[in-house]
């Protein structure tokens, strides 16, 4: 093809996108609703009184509530919301301003993610602020992040009472997702204190990792046949730092567990006579995890105790896939039979037979 023609398909391309663009940037400029002040002009007087925070989207939905010991998330077991982003986002919605008009014409939301959730495959998220007697004090469409603007942080976002969407500055979160609102930390036990962990699969393999005294640095792996030996001195080390810093991604009630046929048992024992039991399952992909931990002796500490059965006590978490992954190996994942050991068991053959 001519480069000349080609060039040219290139210009008009380029040209009919920022056409587009502009059509949609300037279609709501002429709207009654121009005056960039404060979206939400209620809120700021009623900021204090906001008791439940709803964000939703075509496939998820959370709710964030006031309680008396602070903010939880009531559909997630009570888990505690990180005060810090509920503040956030209730002061940068109270102080929501728009930067520049753009769209008013409902066609032309989609293009920007400001259409009603009810839209064939919506991008937009509907967040929604009410007080104690279910009255709503705001609500407003959130919808995509703007290209090309320096601080990244632009959206475009409408009043959900009003046809009028703005780009505005949002220095808040509005997702969807239990991980980004609470505490990931599922508990903190340093792999310096490990003694043993057994790993036991629903096909009968089971096998221990352990050390004598936690001056050892290297852990054994049993039982292992007189054919077989450990990758290398140090394979069984990383497993039994797991729990160093142990997060999840999801929680739910335990009632809500079901029986998996493929879950995966995995105790921790340590030195200090904490016992840490996991069973992991698989739910259509999803690796939903019971714990349960106990004490034995009299040199573990009470408080840590206390506070990870606090933590625990009827909930089942997500675990990320990768940390799940490393939870569940196989006696195979640690030990080889090097080729040499085979051939030492083979039987003699004789020339002359």
């Amino acid at each position: 093809m001519n480069s000349r023609l080609i060039i040219g398909f290139a210009f008009v391309a380029v040209f009919l996108g920022a056409v587009g663009w502009y059509v949609v940037s300037q279609s709501g400029s002429n709207s009654a609703s121009t005056d960039p002040a404060l979206l939400l002009p209620d809120l700021a007087a009623a900021v204090e009184d906001v008791d439940s925070i709803d964000i939703e989207t075509q496939v998820a939905s959370l709710r964030i509530e006031r309680s008396p010991s602070g903010w939880i998330l009531p559909n997630k077991t009570g888990v505690a919301a990180l005060e810090d982003k509920v503040r956030a986002i209730l002061i940068g919605l109270s102080d929501l301003k728009g930067i520049e008009p753009k769209t008013s014409l409902p066609e032309n939301y989609a293009r920007i993610g400001v259409d009603d959730l009810s839209a064939e495959n919506s991008r937009a998220t509907r967040v929604t602020l009410r007080q104690d007697d279910g009255t709503v004090v705001g609500q407003v469409i959130v919808g995509l992040y703007a290209p090309s603007r320096a601080t990244g942080r632009t959206r475009f976002v409408r009043r959900a009472d009003d046809a009028q969407s703005w780009l505005v500055e949002a220095n808040f979160d509005v997702s969807a997702v239990v991980s980004q609102w609470v505490d990931r930390t599922l508990m903190r036990i340093d792999g310096s204190r490990i003694e043993s962990l057994v790993i036991t699969h629903p096909d009968g393999n089971e096998f221990v990792i352990s050390r004598p005294t936690p001056e050892e640095e290297n852990f054994s792996v049993e039982p292992m046949r007189p054919t077989e030996q450990l990758r290398n001195p140090a394979i069984a080390n990383p497993i039994t730092r797991s729990l160093t810093n142990l997060m999840f991604e999801d929680v739910r009630p335990i009632s809500e567990a079901t029986q998996d046929p493929s879950t995966v048992s995995v105790i921790f024992e340590t030195f200090d006579g904490l016992v840490i039991s996991l069973h992991i399952g698989d739910e259509e992909g999803v690796r939903w995890t019971t714990v349960s931990i106990s004490a034995s002796g009299d040199a573990y500490d009470e408080a840590e105790l206390a506070s990870i059965q606090d933590r625990i006590a009827g909930r089942q978490f997500a675990l990320p896939k990768w940390a799940a992954t490393n939870l569940t190996k196989r006696s195979t994942d640690f030990l080889v039979e090097p080729e040499a050991a085979i051939e030492g068991v083979l039987p003699a053959i004789d020339p002359g037979g």
